[in-house]
């Protein structure tokens, strides 16, 4: 799932990127679970017991016949875990794939750029900052001089170059 999904996470937002995750933990330790609780439910546990000779070899097979009754409830009950786990682990699976396809992704980062303009009064000039807005009479960018970041608004009929730049 991840690893086909790759791309995917990479545009979700974080908040998403941690549920994805988290979901994906919920699913592998449901499945893990469903796997022990089903193996138990087959084979019991391994247990090791002495047996030297006949005379305990015997004691053995008394208090396993008396056990296997009890072994046989137990084993049910493990079974409906077993199976309880791997439809969490599937519902988990699910919801982690709905995340990747359904789930709110980051806005992009906007774009750094160089307007050149030309103003009447004071000839060519150029601004350069972070695209803010853009419609058909204005276009905004947030320009930082030193600490402090501004809103520069300039009419797009005077815009004569913009062009996208690394940094400013």
């Amino acid at each position: 799932m991840l690893l086909l999904a790759k791309d995917t996470i990479d545009k979700l937002a974080t908040s998403a990127k941690f549920a994805v995750a988290g979901i994906g933990l919920l699913a592998v330790a449901s499945a893990i679970f469903s796997i022990v609780c089903g193996y138990r439910a087959a084979y019991g546990w391994p247990l090791i017991a002495k047996i030297e000779n006949d005379a305990d070899l015997r004691a053995w097979f008394e208090e396993r016949s008396s056990w296997a009754q009890q072994r046989l409830a137990r084993a049910v009950q493990l079974l409906h875990w077993s199976v309880y786990g791997a439809i969490a682990a599937l519902v988990a699976l699910t919801i982690a794939i709905g995340f990747l396809w359904l789930g709110p992704t980051d806005s992009p980062a906007s774009p750094v750029v160089k307007v050149s303009y030309q103003k009447s009064s004071n000839g060519p000039q150029s601004v350069c900052g972070k695209l803010a807005s853009l419609d058909a009479q204005t276009v905004v960018l947030n320009v930082t001089e030193g600490p402090r970041t501004s809103p520069q608004a300039i009419p797009v009929s005077s815009v004569t170059k913009t062009e996208v730049v690394s940094a400013c």
